[in-house]
């Protein structure tokens, strides 16, 4: 968390807001030096009374990193703070580490059994891929022994540390846990070994279970009922069945269990192994959902269904997860006079499958046997009438039922039959809300099923995404366009383009242009965020759009607008291929390559715009008028300007003026580029004043190697109003410190700058050597001293500085930093 750009009052509330301080994701850079132990202490201390989550180097973190581990002695250090009035372990609720396993035992070293006194979940990920299986702990880890609260416990990975019991090497309150994971490669005996521990456990996850023929508890006869269990899902990594698992343990509340295979090489029938799983079959007494993931039958459905009627008649939901499945299966679950399996069965899912095609594969026999099976299942009034069915096939299937059985399926009276439980996962889905991702190979898969799509689009506006891709035929091209301009029902009620609020296309220049020519001016009335992009980067000159693109001409509610390297259809400007209503487009982001006088076009007549981001911006003014004065754009408040080509855009300011523009951003895209190559002076001392509001500058990518005093003259060309300077990813030397510093008898520079920060700043060592620079940092804390301190200027009251490697300023030049009254030294953001 940052608290920055407030005023104190709010600073205050922060502050003094424990709710705000109970998460707490830390990563190695943030881990790294016992300087850091401070700055989360004081974490903890803001949090109080409240507990804390923290995670250590959490996988889901946006900067996470495998190569980078957290320092273990910091941690623990962290961990212990007992020169501190609190104790973070004692305040931490639930803790998430991934880390090395020996890191993980470096980090807990040494805690005391009552360390984590509110701890509730425990998670434990460790990363072996450089482990020497030699470095086997001796002692046990008692740190969480005594943790009156602890009840969800994550272990993956710990196998490696020792040849003991895992109970031995992490001794846990194993009795009050309500939910435990194993993962990756633990031996059945010792799983049962925590098992019989666990007595209030209600749900296990075991992934990675594996037999150990030479296990102690093979030999057991006597079977343990675990009572308390109501979930347990088996994830095995190996051709090798669990069996003691289910042998010595006997599961007499179970009612939900999940036996998932991480790889389609494991066939049921192969071997012994089917016998040994029929074994499996009266530990589970009070069985009522049972969930297959990852099958490959391989010819097998009749074994499988020889299990399914083998479990208890309380089995009243299956389902298939990602699995590869033959035709036969459906008539192993159809019902009649014969067959009555199953009696309890209502809820039947088929979830991700694909279908093993051959030589004789049948998709309408297949259709015919789905629908029969569903049908028997329904109407036979010898077994429990089916309420539920869904089916859905993985993305890489190439076959999806058609209408007809859809529609067969929906007439049956008292049958929860999902909408679009058909089709691919790229429909209208429960876990996609209101966005619909179509794709040229779905549309010639779904044909006339796009009746599926009619009622959630009735429901609310949908974000409609449609790529097109080159290599689809034209009868995929004429799919998509008869989703977007409809009727896709009978009645012509249902018209997608109307409903849709924001579309994304992306593909061919010319598919696109074929996709929207005819449509009306009217076609998008509720569209309010259009995206058109290119997806091939060759350009194909004589394939050029003849005719204007005027679907989205009228579009009332249309505020935001992208569109990239669409120049490549027309060479006419591309307002006029293109007609939007501009003037009412409030965020713009133009991207490709675009000369800059058909941008000055464009933003000429966007009279609303709030925020623009150019991209790919080049020199060019041919057949763009000669202005008698400066154009204004009077609500511009952000404009970010990137750059492609060595060319500086003149035309971006020598037409138009930003009285309203706050913050500015001038990306180079090179890093070589050198602002006195391609960049005169004056067209810099040009540019600089058509910003009279300007606060905010930041600088991407530059190369300010040697030309220093033309970035100068152009940053004392700003206005007086400039407050914060941005250098990102630019090669820089140490004279820009001299020329920032405030010198007496020298006009200063930016005279009220407040902040100033450098992040991921190259200092080339050889180029320091040359010019014999032997102190560069010294200059930097003169230049923000001298900023500081003096009355001349503004005092600089925030100051950030970070290197694009793993080079960090020295610790005494942070000491020295810190040590000026009044300014906010802000810790680097490391990669």
């Amino acid at each position: 968390m940052k608290i920055l750009h407030v005023c104190s009052q709010w600073r205050s509330i922060a502050l003094n807001a424990p709710v705000l301080w109970t998460n707490l994701s830390l990563l190695r850079r943030q881990v790294s030096s016992p300087k850091h132990v401070p700055h989360v202490v004081d974490w903890f201390t803001r949090a109080q009374p409240l507990p804390v989550d923290v995670h250590v180097q959490s996988r889901q973190h946006p900067e996470f990193r495998f190569d980078h581990r957290p320092e273990d002695a910091i941690v623990r250090g962290l961990l212990a703070s007992s020169g501190y009035s609190v104790h973070p372990a004692s305040q931490i609720r639930e803790i998430y580490v991934f880390a090395d396993p020996r890191d993980f035992v470096n980090i807990v070293h040494g805690l005391p059994n009552n360390a984590f006194a509110q701890l509730r979940r425990l998670e434990i990920e460790c990363d072996y891929s450089n482990i020497v299986i030699d470095q086997l702990v001796d002692q046990p880890i008692t740190a969480f022994r005594d943790c009156p609260q602890l009840s969800h416990v994550s272990l993956m990975g710990l196998w490696c540390l020792t040849r003991e019991p895992l109970s031995f090497l992490l001794p846990l309150p194993w009795s009050q846990l309500t939910y435990l994971r194993l993962s990756r490669c633990n031996y059945t005996h010792r799983v049962i070994d925590i098992l019989t521990q666990c007595t209030d456990l209600q749900r296990a996850d075991l992934e990675g279970t594996i037999h150990h023929r030479g296990a102690e508890a093979s030999d057991v006869v006597r079977v343990i009922d675990h009572w308390s269990l109501a979930s347990l899902e088996v994830t095995t990594a190996t051709d090798e069945w669990p069996a003691d698992l289910f042998r010595i343990v006997r599961y007499p509340m179970l009612h939900e269990l999940t036996l998932a295979f991480q790889t389609w090489g494991y066939a049921w029938g192969r071997d012994t192994e089917w016998d040994l799983v029929c074994q499996a079959v009266p530990q589970f007494p009070a069985l009522s959902k049972f969930t297959l993931r990852g099958v490959y039958t391989r010819f097998a459905e009749a074994d499988i269904m020889n299990l399914l009627v083998a479990l208890p008649p309380t089995l009243q939901s299956i389902r298939f997860d990602n699995c590869l499945l033959q035709t036969e299966l459906f008539v192993h679950f159809r019902v009649d006079d014969d067959n009555a399996c199953l009696p309890s069965l209502n809820t039947l899912i088929f979830s991700n499958i694909n279908f093993e095609e051959s030589s004789t594969w049948d998709g309408a026999l297949l259709e015919e046997e789905l629908c029969g099976m569903v049908e028997s299942r329904v109407c036979y009034d010898k077994v429990e009438r089916l309420r539920t069915f869904e089916v859905t096939f993985s993305p890489s299937e190439k076959w999806v039922l058609g209408p007809s059985a859809c529609e067969r399926l929906r007439s049956l009276e008292g049958l929860e039959y999902p909408t679009t439980s058909s089709g691919p996962r790229t429909y209208l889905d429960k876990g996609f809300g209101n966005h619909l991702h179509l794709d040229t190979q779905v549309c010639v898969r779904a044909k006339a099923e796009l009746m599926d799509l009619s009622a959630p689009i009735h429901c609310l506006p949908p974000e409609l995404m449609v790529d097109i891709f080159r290599y689809h035929t034209l009868e995929a091209i004429s799919s998509a366009m008869r989703i977007v301009h409809g009727p896709i029902d009978d009645s012509g009620d249902v018209r997608p383009a109307s409903q849709v609020r924001k579309l994304f296309v992306n593909g061919y220049p010319a598919d696109m242009a074929s996709m929207f020519d005819g449509l009306p001016e009217d076609a998008f009335p509720r569209l309010q965020s259009l995206s058109i992009t290119e997806s091939c980067s060759y350009e194909v000159d004589e394939q050029l759009a003849e005719q204007t693109i005027s679907a989205f001409k009228r579009c009332p509610l249309l505020t935001d607008v992208t569109i990239q390297m669409m120049y490549r259809l027309t060479r006419e400007s591309l307002s006029s291929w293109l007609p939007l209503p501009w003037s009412q487009v409030t965020t713009l982001r133009l991207e490709g390559c675009l000369a800059s006088h058909r941008i000055v076009d464009v933003l000429l007549q966007c009279k609303s715009l709030w925020l623009a981001v150019i991209q790919g911006t080049i020199s060019g003014g041919e057949g763009l008028p000669v202005a008698p004065g400066y154009i204004d754009l009077p609500r511009l408040h952000y404009l970010e300007v990137q750059f492609d080509e060595l060319q500086w855009p003149t035309n971006l300011f020598r037409v138009l003026r930003y009285p309203a523009v706050e913050r500015l951003t001038l990306h180079f895209r090179s890093d070589h580029y050198l602002w006195a190559w391609g960049i005169q002076r004056q067209d810099l001392l040009l540019a600089a004043p058509q910003f009279p509001a300007l606060w905010k500058l930041t600088l991407r990518g530059a190369d300010i190697h040697s030309d220093e005093d033309d970035l100068m003259a152009f940053l004392a060309a700003l206005p007086r109003t400039m407050r914060f300077l941005r250098f990102i990813e630019c090669l820089i030397w140490p004279a820009l410190f001299e020329r920032i510093r405030v010198d007496d008898g020298v006009a200063p520079a930016l005279p009220n700058l407040t902040e100033l920060v450098f992040t991921d700043i190259e200092v080339r060592e050889a180029d320091l050597l040359e010019a014999g620079e032997v102190d560069p940092e010294g200059k930097l804390c003169r230049m923000v001293k001298s900023r500081v301190r003096s009355d001349k200027v503004e005092c600089l009251r925030a100051f950030e500085f970070s290197y694009r490697a793993e080079q960090r300023l020295a610790p005494d030049t942070y000491r020295k930093l810190r040590s000026l009254e009044g300014l906010e030294v802000r810790l680097p953001k490391d990669k």
